[in-house]
């Protein structure tokens, strides 16, 4: 009875905005979720349009290898997510391929890019990943699932992929300019020592310093600087002497 003549005492207000464009709408919710509890950095990141890495980030999500595989929710997905990744992963693959794993989009920087460029630039970085890893081709293709690639390829971790971009954006950049074949190359030639969980003997474990990769795991440990020491091995790989190369491929 008191709880019934509580309901009939208190009063709470609704405030209604009436907005039928699409981007107002988004930018309004992504306003009033910067100040909310429990709302993901995924769906900020779909909403937010004023940053130019969000604006590209429907777009590369059509992506052969991303169409359909991205949890627009969650930042992380589990192992039995039926997603690839989240949509803040994809945001955070943009950035990479765009200045690197330590780079930074600014003010300036932020006036400066071009969405278009950032969606082309994304995509030619992911039609690399699916020529030279035949695991992300099974995906694109619908041959291997999310779920599988994570149980058995270290391709199933964010983290290696961000790495990845971040070689990506360091071998096409202005200091080695790498040719995109060429970095297919490099990468085709890690294809075969992508297998999940880390073996004691692996390129990895081996050839990577500062034991950034621990036995059984899949994946890298994924703090600052771990990533930076991931990404300076391989661009080192990368640019060492053919005969590196060969050693690489079949170690």
């Amino acid at each position: 009875m008191s709880q019934r003549e509580r309901f009939a005492r208190e009063r709470t207000t609704l405030q209604i905005f009436v907005e039928d464009d699409q981007v107002a709408y988004r930018q309004m919710f992504f306003d009033i979720a910067e100040n909310a509890l429990g709302i993901t950095s995924s769906v900020k990141a779909r909403f937010d349009s004023r940053k130019v890495v969000n604006r590209a980030l429907e777009p590369v999500m059509n992506h052969a290898l991303l169409k359909d595989r991205v949890d627009p929710e969650q930042d992380r997905v589990s192992r039995n997510n039926p997603n690839l990744m989240g949509a803040k992963s994809v945001a955070e693959i943009i950035r990479t391929v765009a200045v690197g794993i330590d780079g930074r989009i600014g003010r300036r920087l932020e006036d400066e890019l071009n969405e278009g460029e950032l969606v082309e630039n994304t995509n030619n970085f992911l039609d690399v990943l699916l020529e030279a890893f035949p695991d992300l081709a099974a995906v694109a293709d619908g041959d291997k699932t999310p779920q599988d690639l994570r149980q058995s390829s270290l391709l199933g971790s964010i983290v290696v992929l961000r790495v990845l971009a971040g070689v990506y954006s360091d071998l096409t950049g202005p200091r080695h300019k790498f040719a995109e074949d060429e970095v297919t190359e490099f990468f085709a030639l890690l294809a075969p020592h992508m297998q999940a969980p880390v073996s004691a003997g692996s390129i990895w474990v081996e050839h990577v310093p500062n034991e950034v990769f621990a036995e059984g795991s899949s994946g890298p440990r994924s703090r600052r600087q771990d990533l930076k020491q991931f990404r300076d091995s391989l661009v080192d790989w990368a640019t060492k002497d053919p005969e590196w190369l060969k050693e690489l491929q079949t170690a």
